[in-house]
């Protein structure tokens, strides 16, 4: 009963028509027809592909939760003073008590209390300078102590009287005046 209607709906095609549900609507032909492909078969009947078991994400209560509060500054940053003197800008006058001074303007001052000095290569300094450490691309001219490391990059011109513990010097770089090594035991208020 079941097998000869069958053998012949599968060799027999599907009649071709614009209308989807076909012109009688739905009946028990296009139930079996696989509307993926209209030229197939009516005897083949397509499965859905299957579908993967993916959960449901969990809602987003962020919004709700209450705000984490940033860590503080580290404590090195939260004292760290520092100053840049920007292109363009000139500074007169007396500096003291700052931690790191980055010049790449220009800059007549007496300068104490400075851990480091840095003179970009558009950075012009002229006056007394006491710090522990100099990074020179620019020029400086005054007197300048150093207490650690003084460095000379190959586009620095140093002039005057200088006082320096270490000295380095890349090729190209320039000081002219007169030269002091200070010892080991000389500390700033010292020199």
């Amino acid at each position: 009963m079941f097998g000869g209607k069958k053998k012949e709906q599968e060799i027999s095609p599907a009649p071709v028509s614009s209308d989807p549900m076909g012109a009688t609507g739905a009946s028990s032909e296009s139930a079996g027809r696989n509307f993926l492909r209209p030229d197939a078969a009516i005897g083949n009947i397509s499965r859905p592909a299957p579908q993967p078991d993916i959960g449901r994400r969990p809602p987003d209560l962020s919004a709700f939760a209450p705000r984490r509060e940033t860590p503080p500054p580290s404590r090195s940053d939260a004292e760290s003073k520092k100053l840049i003197v920007g292109r363009d800008i000139s500074l007169n006058g007396e500096i003291r008590t700052c931690d790191v001074l980055v010049v790449e303007g220009r800059v007549e001052a007496s300068l104490s209390d400075c851990r480091s000095m840095e003179i970009a290569q558009t950075g012009h300094v002229k006056g007394n300078a006491t710090v522990e450490l100099a990074d020179i691309s620019g020029e400086f001219n005054g007197e300048l102590t150093v207490q650690g490391k003084l460095l000379v990059r190959m586009t620095g011109r140093v002039h005057g009287k200088i006082r320096y513990h270490e000295l380095e010097v890349e090729r190209g770089g320039v000081i002219s005046g007169s030269l002091e090594i200070l010892h080991e035991g000389v500390r700033l208020a010292e020199a």
